[in-house]
């Protein structure tokens, strides 16, 4: 099943877990030689689950170039600090994954209480902003951080151009673009996506405000 499925994915390859009864008289290496990254047993407790899905995005492969592209076609990623707002675990370990390759720093905050506190502390490139979160979401979390950047702007000298925030969210309604954009984010990606929507759009945002930089040195 394993390799059938490999076959047929598209790119990225995708991981395989796979969810066995405690009686299973498989052995482990018949798993391994059949590409499966990790074994879980029946019943499945979440904490398990979260270190196999964590131990198979710690195997991925190297980064991806971060130097300007070369004359053979090589994908170029803008090198970034980035902070994932997400407050399901899962979900972070799979856009973690998905960014994995680029070569960028990728920090994560499980409230958009986090998110604010840690834009506050460090400085970042771009925000990944789960739109639904417990407490403080991500268009209240957004406005916050646009809130701090306006008192930023008022004390300093120079003007400088706002974090990108690109809101994540599992709703693809009517008017969640308009009700994004009004809380202050810059761009939406519609929930389930794929790794190049992801890249895309996040690489698209870093090379823009890295444009924004050198016209404003110059």
């Amino acid at each position: 099943m394993v390799e059938s499925l490999r076959r047929v994915a598209p790119p990225p390859e995708p991981l395989f877990v796979a969810v066995t009864a405690v009686d299973d008289l498989k052995e482990p290496a018949a798993y391994r030689d059949a590409g499966v990254e990790a074994i879980l047993h029946r019943p499945i407790r979440r904490s398990r689950l979260l270190l196999a899905l964590g131990e198979c995005v710690a195997t991925e492969q190297p980064p991806l170039s971060t130097s300007p592209p070369t004359e053979t076609g090589e994908e170029y990623f803008v090198p970034a600090r980035i902070l994932v707002a997400e407050d399901n675990a899962v979900n972070q370990q799979l856009v973690v994954h998905m960014l994995g390759r680029t070569g960028w720093d990728v920090d994560l905050a499980a409230t958009g209480m986090e998110a604010v506190h840690a834009v506050a502390s460090t400085r970042y490139d771009l925000i990944l902003m789960d739109c639904q979160m417990p407490a403080m979401d991500g268009f209240e979390a957004t406005r916050a951080i646009r809130a701090q950047e306006s008192l930023t702007a008022s004390s300093s000298s120079g003007a400088s151009s706002g974090l990108p925030i690109i809101a994540l969210t599992a709703n693809a309604m009517t008017g969640d673009r308009e009700r994004c954009l009004t809380a202050g984010m810059d761009d939406y990606l519609s929930k389930p996506f794929t790794q190049e929507d992801l890249l895309s759009i996040v690489n698209r945002w870093l090379s823009e405000r890295q444009e924004e930089a050198r016209t404003r040195v110059s």
